[in-house]
């Protein structure tokens, strides 16, 4: 996307679509071993593990930057990101879901919608997946404009990922017992939502960099 101030494309491409990036992810490829491990969430997403033995890169396929962490850092945040609005789609659905079986689940000759204790949740629930939405946002533009966001994407992931967690754990909690069967969509929302608290960097090491980031490495006392 052009910067209107500049009139330059402020896309940046990101380290793996350099050409010495993808000769290096081919040559890995080729020599690793990939035995996906067995998991019951987010089917579509394949786990693996992968062991390199004996293996060389070329030189050809070194970047000469010396920044290859920083490189890898920059990658992690935007998978962080990712992360953020995979939780936040995930409380969107379940609150969906939950809005809907309220209106129609009768109980005591009216449906559940009627009630105080199923009305108030429903508004935390909103109030919470919008939150997070609005900070997503924040950080995606932080992040198309290239400026540093080290804590923003460390606190969108964290928020995001405990948010989701609680909105579909209420999600469940509406549907009473249905919901916890394969009947309704909200059990695999709450089971989905649980692995955002942890891949992509877990909910303590957010809150670790974030920490860092506002006070400084923890110092020991000499």
């Amino acid at each position: 996307m052009p910067d209107r101030r500049s009139g330059r494309d402020r896309r940046r491409s990101p380290p793996h679509d350099q050409p010495h990036r993808r000769q290096a992810a081919r040559h890995f490829s080729e020599r690793a071993e990939r035995k996906p491990d067995p998991q019951d969430w987010l089917p579509r997403l394949e786990n693996l593990g992968l062991r390199f033995e004996e293996l060389r890169v070329p030189a050809r396929d070194d970047s000469g930057s010396g920044k290859g962490f920083e490189d890898a850092a920059a990658s992690l945040g935007l998978a962080r990101a990712h992360t953020a609005a995979l939780s936040i789609g995930l409380a969107q659905a379940a609150l969906e879901d939950a809005i809907a079986y309220a209106r129609e689940r009768v109980q005591f000759g009216e449906p559940i919608s009627n009630f105080q204790a199923i009305r108030f949740k429903i508004a935390t629930m909103a109030t919470e997946v919008e939150a997070a939405r609005q900070l997503m946002y924040h950080v995606c533009t932080e992040l198309d404009a290239g400026r540093p966001a080290r804590a923003e994407i460390s606190m969108v992931k964290y928020f995001a990922s405990e948010m989701s967690e609680r909105v579909t754990s209420e999600a469940l909690q509406i549907f009473g017992g249905a919901g916890y069967t394969t009947l309704h969509a909200v059990e695999r929302h709450w089971r989905d939502t649980r692995l955002t608290k942890i891949f992509e960097g877990t909910s303590e090491i957010q809150q670790r960099i974030i920490a860092d980031v506002l006070l400084g490495k923890p110092v020991k006392p000499s």
